[in-house]
């Protein structure tokens, strides 16, 4: 199973494109799609999402596009992945306290929480500004 989505993987690739432009420009959907080669109503729907999620902000008209609404050093890999495809849980017990009544006993439920924990750390840690400092092209 994947963790990144290919519809947050279509995300990232997006907010990078918007990130190498220059700040406060308006960018359409279609542009990025065809700079991408990426499937346009799959797009729309994604940045739907990052739009709700206040990750990009939407201005109509004729005129209109998408633009970062955040500093790409405050834009994480897991708010993209909370925003596109919903939170990465390693197990389900980790996120829903019901689901299993041997939690308290159980030797590897402190493991997986654990593991969840050092997952979200690094999810945090990775900015759109840090893929933006690695790109070569």
């Amino acid at each position: 199973m994947e963790i990144i989505r290919r519809e947050t993987d279509y995300a990232l690739r997006c907010l990078l494109y918007l990130g190498k432009q220059t700040p406060n420009e308006l960018i359409s959907v279609k542009t990025i799609s065809e700079a991408e080669n990426l499937p346009y109503e799959l797009l729309r729907k994604v940045f739907q999402r990052m739009t709700k999620a206040g990750i990009v902000e939407s201005i109509r008209g004729k005129q209109g596009g998408f633009r970062l609404a955040i500093d790409p050093e405050a834009i994480t890999m897991r708010s993209v992945l909370d925003a596109v495809q919903g939170p990465v849980v390693v197990n389900r017990c980790v996120s829903d306290k019901q689901c299993c009544p041997n939690q308290k006993v159980c030797q590897f439920h402190q493991g997986i929480c654990g593991l969840q924990d050092q997952i979200t750390s690094l999810l945090e840690q990775a900015t759109l500004q840090n893929f933006l400092l690695q790109d070569h092209s």
